[in-house]
């Protein structure tokens, strides 16, 4: 009987893999501002009042909040 040999797997080396996760990364940066950019405009299309559109409730309060 002959003994099998493993198939031989290619190893990565430090510079590929960081060019790989700077990818990846790169990629995900992409899908967020994507999927902020579509977020921002499904609220534009609510119809919702001024003021409740994105980014409202954070930072400063506006006028209702002055007294």
């Amino acid at each position: 009987m002959s003994e099998r040999k493993r198939p031989q797997v290619r190893r990565e080396t430090a510079a590929e893999q960081q060019a790989r996760e700077e990818r990846l990364a790169q990629q995900l940066r992409a899908n967020l501002r994507k999927r902020k950019r579509q977020q921002r405009g499904r609220q534009a299309d609510d119809g919702a009042p001024d003021g409740t559109a994105a980014g409202a409730g954070q930072g400063k309060p506006g006028p209702e909040g002055s007294d």
